[in-house]
């Protein structure tokens, strides 16, 4: 016979080894028309991306009313969130640039330089309602630091089917690809 500390033991870790959890990454999104042109030169680089500490974990976080922050334990990022933005950016921007005028991440400098963007997010995720917000500034500058422009801002909303990370996260795609296209505009 087992004692009750073991049916307990064994309750306890069957009801740890049944909890899913879900990984997720943010993707890149079509533009509405495909580009057109020749490529931008110097090519760009999406540089450096900060990010917000409440986000910068591996759980996905929602914010909830009463200045809360929903911690989705079982739902979570497959990458730094950083690394995932600067990605999906780099993809957005490629697919809204013509060909050969933005550098995936970690792909050599060609020898006449490039320009680097880089982005500071201050506000990007969903709350439990739906609504995605993404508040990001960003500045382009010629490698080896001259600046190249002025710094730009943006603040986009878009709302989700639900306010849960597997709605959620589609909509934070959709609003890094308006950020690229607001990006993309900047570019000449």
């Amino acid at each position: 016979m087992r004692s009750p500390a073991t049916l307990l033991l064994a309750l306890l870790l069957a009801a740890c080894a049944s909890a899913k959890t879900d990984t997720y990454t943010l993707s890149p999104v079509p533009p509405a028309r495909p580009p057109a042109g020749s490529p931008v030169r110097p090519p760009l680089e999406v540089g450096e991306v900060s990010v917000p500490a409440t986000i910068d974990r591996d759980e996905i976080v929602l914010t909830a009313p009463g200045d809360q922050l929903h911690v989705a334990n079982n739902s979570v990022w497959g990458a730094p969130v950083d690394q995932l933005i600067r990605r999906a950016l780099s993809d957005n921007l490629s697919e809204r640039l013509p060909p050969g005028s933005v550098l995936a991440p970690g792909d050599p400098a060609p020898p006449r330089g490039l320009r680097i963007v880089t982005v500071s997010i201050d506000q990007f995720g969903g709350d439990t309602s739906g609504r995605v917000v993404l508040r990001a500034s960003w500045i382009t500058t010629r490698s080896g630091g001259r600046p190249g422009g002025t710094p730009h801002r943006a603040r986009i909303e878009v709302e989700a089917r639900a306010g849960t990370p597997r709605a959620v996260v589609p909509a934070m795609s959709q609003a890094l690809a308006q950020l690229a296209d607001r990006i993309a505009a900047t570019v000449s």
